[in-house]
């Protein structure tokens, strides 16, 4: 069996379901169980279609939220655990967490499965060195963690995670792999469910090529000169210019003002510009291209199909010179600063096809993950 304790955070669970898709393929009769310690969590997750389909197409999921403290929440989410404790025991059991199994009351299910324990690096790549140094200033989510070992193997995608120091000086063994996000197993299960996802709750119907605008925060964000609202104008100008009639699926954020959104569009051909709320997996399928005016993780999606990625953005000159007048991030084709003509060239190149994604590797066919998997099945 294998339990992966998520985080409070969907971006977790869209980490590790690649993952537990190619751990479900790969042994079929194995079990897997989904704990997530908020029912918020739970409900955010069933508003993800794709992510939710992913989920029970190769699991099950439980929550152990006590919530109002109810008896009957108490009594099931005893079950829950007890059930987990007694197949540790009698059989084999591995763990996979990002953080949960360090901290008490859940260090306990560490402790009794030392050797079959794994901490997972929580997004789908490594940030890039400046990124950390940025989000780790910016951030308001400074909590105190408890430091101490709480896994036998700690994966990550690069040597450059900085949980790699902890099994280093815990004596313990660090595994790397590629993405999961650019796993085949992954590549195939988004093609084969992408025409489902094109429907009207979501959008049009279409079987057309599409673009996809990737929103993040519309105000001035610690980086940039400018508040990103701004630019955001200036690309759906262009892309009024220069796209036609293809359309442009605009996929927000959580922090993304919708409101202002909403008014920013309401000169805009309601036909051309939609608001979409489907995975980023799915929307990468069909891209052209996807652009964003400031670097989000989403755009792996995107390199990982060699679909060509545009960010069009105001970086303050402190950071480009700690990113050599580059992205913030991985997996950015095109990056342009504060360069309206440039941003016309580009997206007129790429729309005649004249140019095309720098990714160089065929991610899809060439990533092997043997090594964890047999780690994983032991």
């Amino acid at each position: 069996m294998l339990v992966i304790f998520l985080n409070n955070k969907i971006l977790t669970c869209d980490t590790i379901i690649p993952l537990a898709l190619e751990f479900r393929h790969r042994f079929p009769n194995r079990k897997i169980l989904f704990i997530v310690f908020d029912n918020k969590t739970l409900s955010v997750l069933k508003s993800n279609i794709v992510i939710w389909n992913a989920i029970i197409s190769c699991g099950k999921i439980f929550s152990v939220d006590i919530g109002s403290g109810k008896w009957f929440n108490l009594i099931r989410v005893m079950k829950v655990l007890s059930y987990i404790l007694l197949r540790t025991l009698v059989s084999k059991v591995a763990f996979i967490h990002f953080k949960i199994l360090r901290e008490n009351p859940f260090y306990f299910f560490y402790l009794i499965n030392k050797k079959r324990t794994f901490f997972f690096e929580s997004e789908s790549l490594t940030r890039t060195d400046y990124h950390d140094t940025y989000h780790d200033k910016y951030s308001k989510h400074k909590k105190i963690v408890t430091d101490r070992p709480s896994a036998e193997y700690y994966v990550c995608t690069t040597n450059r995670w900085s949980g790699i120091k902890n099994a280093v000086r815990y004596k313990k063994e660090v595994v790397i792999t590629p993405s999961f996000r650019s796993s085949r197993l992954w590549i195939e299960y988004i093609d084969n469910i992408v025409n489902e996802n094109f429907i009207s709750r979501n959008g049009p119907s279409i079987d057309k090529p599409i673009i996809t605008f990737l929103l993040g925060s519309l105000d001035k964000i610690p980086f940039t000169k400018t508040e990103i609202r701004k630019f955001l104008v200036k690309t759906l100008d262009a892309l009024d210019e220069l796209t036609g009639d293809t359309k442009v699926f605009l996929k927000p954020h959580f922090i993304t003002d919708i409101d202002l959104l909403l008014e920013i569009l309401k000169c805009r051909d309601k036909d051309k510009y939609i608001i979409s709320y489907l995975h980023p997996s799915v929307l990468a399928s069909r891209s052209i291209f996807v652009i964003c005016n400031c670097y989000s993780m989403a755009v792996l999606d995107a390199y990982f199909r060699s679909i060509p990625v545009v960010e069009y953005t105001d970086y303050n000159d402190n950071l480009l010179s700690l990113t050599n007048h580059g992205s913030i991030g991985f997996g950015v084709d095109y990056f342009i600063n504060n360069d309206a003509s440039k941003l016309h060239r580009t997206l007129q190149s790429i729309m005649n096809g004249n140019i095309v994604s720098t990714s160089k590797i065929d991610y899809s066919n060439k990533v092997d993950f043997d090594y964890l998997f047999e780690l994983l099945s032991r």
